[in-house]
């Protein structure tokens, strides 16, 4: 049975190019889930320190070369954060260095994914997310729930 969680996607990426073909894409295949963009890591620590925005994203889409603040910062900073911790993070990067790999899994990320070189290749990533990441798995319950009743 497929479940299908429709809370939205954060994309945190710097690159022009890219948000656009990503949205470009997420439209073309008409993926019900919101697509939210922030662009670069101090945004995205600020988009979760608003006591406002509540923690109900699907999951998030993290690039690791963001200006003002490193993605694996960010990636660190999300994991310490009780209400964020089990946020499932896709690394969505064009570094394939074992370092930022071993990193990246090292501080949390559920998958490491490289950008396709070109642009037309990117629906089969965002079609293989989206089948996995959006529709079969499992998300993680709010971790508040468990913050009174940790049984």
């Amino acid at each position: 049975m497929t479940s299908v969680n429709l809370k939205p996607v954060l994309y945190v990426e710097d690159d022009e190019n890219d948000v656009f073909f990503m949205q470009k894409v997420w439209s073309a295949l008409a993926l019900p889930n919101p697509l939210e963009i922030v662009r670069d890591g101090k945004e995205a620590v600020d988009y979760f320190s608003d006591p406002a925005q509540p923690a109900n994203l699907s999951l998030i889409l993290l690039d690791l070369n963001l200006p003002r603040r490193p993605g694996l910062d960010v990636l660190k900073w999300i994991r310490e954060q009780p209400r964020l911790c089990t946020l499932p993070i896709l690394i969505l990067t064009s570094s394939s260095h074992e370092r930022d790999v071993h990193s990246a899994y090292r501080l949390g990320a559920n998958a490491y994914l490289l950008k396709p070189p070109q642009a037309k290749d990117l629906n089969g990533l965002v079609q293989g997310i989206s089948d996995f990441w959006l529709q079969r798995n499992q998300p993680p319950p709010d971790p508040r729930e468990f913050e009174t009743n940790p049984g």
